[in-house]
């Protein structure tokens, strides 16, 4: 809240407005912004003490339908009206509403006869997390970037086509086209001018891939006032768009033909001198403190219920041989994260089957790639090397990362069947065009399958050149089953090499890190060569 100072101030900018009405709203559920206008008169009264806002907004979806089992709201308790808190700091005017005032608000409860905030309330829930970043002397700061498609309908023109096959306002996929974007100019002027007069700064408009997208990327700020801004932005969008005839929609996918609307938050911490995410001395240039931030996002995102018995359940009630393409591939490669190579072979045959069926190359070659990862991985190199092939045949020739990533894959292949000149030139294009274009996971996965292969065909230096540059990378990007790999084969190519005490050195390592109850296993890789009974895909 402002100081007391300030609220005058703002109280007194509101009675010199134009008119008698003042706009409030908050945030629902879902995010969507919910509100009403105040006579300037009950909007005092509100500042003081709170207005009432029915708390149906935690209890009804976008299309306002109740949902089931609800405990804080539903029609178990008839819908009451909630406590709503105006923050003066919001202020802001409408510039398409004649200058209206407008103020968001956060609900409240009670509790032992005190004020509190209200659990449920989206704005609360993040004032809630930020608190906890100030007691650590943080201040996080965010920038938010919207992509969504504006159709050239009306809420009734819609409804009339029962929400099927809107109209775009411009055809085609032309992202960053001057030419679209001045088709429709007078809206994208008003979008960069009249929001930034409403507080919510444009630091750049452009057209996206896809027929009528837009993308705008929000002026960053402190983490509420960045959120504060993403919800306004979209409902001034589609404020200012039906001035135009036009109704954007941010809607996740509207459409199998086109990519869905997207989204990006950019995010930082600053101890009020600079980004502690940032370290000049870190790996990729991250501090341990973004590193920690980072891990606990992703576990906090892994956590919860297994999604693959929810794939199978779409994969087997669903029509839509895209959608079961989706499911069938995402099971797949589950399965083989979890080593699972069996049933991960027969979803990925039956990606392929839908992939062939919607006549989708690229999905073809994706679930060709998948099907030679899990032949691969049990060892079936033939086949595996057969549906890498088809893969590779699949894509266009631009040495793209897929393209490097499959033919890395096949050359692995080449190399255990004893291909060894097909295998060399495969992993040494890989090499050379990760090298041109600093693409380090490549330039890891080529790295080591040429220690593998320079170990095989006796040329010890420059196995262990490949391999412990490839070790570094795999370090860095934090690869766990490639650093196993280039452990092990250096220690191999020590061994063979006559260099007992460096290959007991890494056989070590290998054994500390991933093996630590098999004491005995570094002695064992010394004496005993087991190349030929390991598969390093596996």
């Amino acid at each position: 809240m402002p100081n007391p100072s300030s609220a005058a101030t703002i109280i007194a900018a509101v009675r010199n407005a134009p008119g008698n009405r003042v706009k409030v709203a908050v945030s629902d559920i879902d995010g969507v912004l919910r509100g009403k206008y105040l006579h300037k008169d009950k909007f005092y009264s509100a500042v003081e003490g709170g207005f009432g806002f029915c708390d149906v907004v935690f209890g009804w979806d976008m299309m306002d339908v109740t949902y089931d089992n609800t405990t804080l709201t539903g029609w178990h308790k008839g819908f009451p009206d909630v406590l709503a808190k105006i923050d003066l700091g919001t202020y802001r005017t409408v510039p398409w509403d004649g200058g209206v005032p407008f103020f968001l608000g956060d609900f409240v409860g009670e509790k032992g006869g005190k004020e509190v905030p209200l659990l449920i309330c989206p704005r609360q829930v993040l004032k809630r997390v930020l608190k906890r970043a100030e007691k650590l002397g943080l201040t996080a700061m965010c920038g938010m970037e919207f992509e969504w498609f504006n159709f050239a309908e009306t809420p009734q023109s819609w409804a009339d086509k029962k929400g099927v096959a809107p109209t775009t306002i411009t055809p085609g996929m032309f992202g960053y086209s001057l030419l679209r974007a001045n088709a429709n100019r007078e809206f994208f002027a008003a979008l960069m001018l009249e929001m930034g007069e409403f507080g919510v700064p444009i630091e750049g408009l452009h057209t996206e891939t896809g027929p009528g997208v837009y993308e705008a990327a929000i002026l960053f700020s402190e983490a509420l006032e960045a959120a504060d801004r993403a919800i306004l932005f979209k409902t001034g969008a589609k404020e200012i768009g039906a001035r135009f005839g036009i109704m954007p929609s941010f809607m996740a996918k509207w459409s199998q033909q086109y990519p869905g609307c997207s989204g990006h938050c950019h995010q930082s911490l600053s101890d009020g001198h600079r980004n502690v995410f940032h370290d000049a001395n870190g790996r990729h240039g991250m501090s341990a403190i973004f590193e920690q931030y980072l891990n606990g996002q992703v576990e906090r995102l892994m956590r919860g219920e297994d999604p693959v018995p929810r794939l199978c359940t779409i994969l087997l009630r669903n029509r839509s041989r895209s959608i079961s393409f989706l499911a069938a591939n995402t099971v797949a490669r589950a399965c083989e994260l979890r080593r699972d190579y069996t049933k991960g072979l027969f979803y990925a045959r039956i990606a392929r089957d839908h992939a062939e069926a919607v006549a989708r190359p690229e999905w073809l070659a994706t679930a060709s790639n998948q099907i030679g990862n899990l032949l691969l991985a049990e060892s079936y190199f033939e086949d595996a090397a057969a549906s890498y092939r088809q893969a590779l045949a699949l894509i266009a020739d631009g040495g793209s990362p897929r393209q490097l990533v499959f033919e890395a894959n096949l050359g692995y292949c080449e190399l255990v069947l004893g291909r060894h000149k097909s295998g060399l030139s495969l992993l040494y294009r890989c090499l050379r065009t990760a090298l041109r274009r600093d693409w380090e996971r490549i330039e890891m996965i080529a790295r080591i399958d040429l220690c593998y292969a320079h170990l095989e065909l006796g040329r010890f230096e420059t196995a262990e050149r490949h391999g412990r540059r490839g070790l570094a990378l795999a370090e860095r990007i934090g690869e766990s089953d490639w650093i196993k790999n280039a452990l092990y084969l250096l220690g191999e190519s020590a061994v063979l090499a006559g260099a007992d005490g460096r290959a007991y050195a890494w056989f070590h390592e290998l054994q500390r890190r991933y093996y630590p109850a098999q004491s005995h296993l570094p002695d064992l890789l010394l004496s005993v060569d087991i190349r030929k009974l390991i598969n390093l895909r596996a």
